[in-house]
């Protein structure tokens, strides 16, 4: 069945709906951030901003300052209402993606996929400013072409690839993770010798699409190294910026633990991760990426989503399982 004609996922999508309103309403509003402000307010030509450091975060807002200027309403307006637009998108590729594990799955319970996860990040966008939404959205694309790649051998969307790193911009965290999280799946494909992978064009795509990159890659972490003073002690001083200031804080005893209850939970559920690979790789990946920024560990939303989902599911259906065996 395919997912949007499915009767009962439009009526999941009905909170969704009610929140677009809400944001077009005025009753919910969402800002820009000051660095694109900033450089929309600069008397400048595009050409000129090339130059700047946040100008690839400007580029992927700039459909909104332009838009607004024409229909003459508000940027900030205009930036609320796509809002809910990328919820709808993250909740669309993040049940898609699920549907990847379970194709079979009923209406029923597709709804209830959608629902959940459409009431999880409306809840969540409304203690954030909107900007992240755009790197949920990314995460999302990633999770579902990885996803897909897998599961056809027949390639990968080079679009939706390079759509979903360019979402991920609005942080430079967000945007280097998403980055080495994709060249990671890629490079294992290659080892593994996925045909589809190895084809050269595909190849030379994706090393195109690096080459692109490196000026931006390489602009972000020697600015964010500058930032926290240079050299090699900047890395730790970035570690500040997210959980990974608990390693830096803890000592060795508490990590060593930490270390072995992760192995050992590793071991519990190798079977899980075995089949799941993709999945507990990008989340691995981007928790990863949370040392250095509670932010940038936010990514993983998407994928732990539809984890999530699929256990509820196999959780209520063994309690189903106990029911039935207890008033049999």
């Amino acid at each position: 069945m395919k997912l949007m004609r499915n009767k009962l996922v439009l009526l999941a999508l009905i909170p969704l709906v009610i929140y677009w309103i809400a944001c077009a309403a005025g009753l919910i509003q969402f800002h820009l951030w000051q660095q694109v402000v900033y450089m929309w307010e600069l008397n400048l030509s595009l050409w000129e901003k090339l130059g700047y450091f946040h100008f690839l975060r400007f580029s992927l807002v700039l459909p909104i300052f332009q838009l607004s200027e024409w229909l003459g309403v508000s940027y900030d307006w205009l930036f609320s209402v796509i809002v809910p637009t990328m919820l709808f998108t993250v909740t669309y590729f993040s049940t898609r993606s699920f549907l990847r594990f379970e194709p079979e799955l009923s209406a029923p319970r597709q709804a209830l996929v959608v629902l959940g996860i459409s009431l999880f990040l409306i809840g969540l966008s409304l203690f954030m400013n909107g900007r992240l939404m755009f790197a949920f959205t990314g995460s999302s694309i990633l999770m579902w072409s990885l996803l897909s790649w897998e599961a056809n051998h027949d390639g990968i969307n080079f679009a939706a690839v390079a759509s979903a790193i360019y979402l991920s911009c609005v942080s430079s965290g967000t945007f280097l993770i998403l980055t080495f999280a994709f060249y990671f799946f890629l490079v294992v494909n290659v080892i593994l010798r996925n045909p589809a992978v190895c084809r050269r064009s595909v190849l030379l795509s994706y090393a195109l699409l690096l080459v692109a990159l490196t000026p931006f890659l390489s602009l972000f972490v020697l600015k964010n190294l500058e930032y926290y003073g240079g050299g090699f002690g900047a890395i730790f001083d970035m570690l500040s910026h997210g959980y990974g200031k608990l390693l830096l804080n803890s000592n060795r005893l508490l990590i060593i633990s930490g270390l072995a209850l992760v192995l050992g939970l590793a071991w519990v559920f190798r079977d899980f991760i075995r089949q799941q690979w993709i999945m507990v790789s990008l989340v691995l990946i981007y928790l990863a990426g949370g040392l250095f920024g509670y932010s940038t560990a936010l990514v993983v939303l998407p994928p732990l989503l539809v984890i999530a989902s699929k256990m509820s599911f196999k959780l209520l259906d063994r309690l189903m399982v106990v029911k039935t065996s207890l008033t049999s």
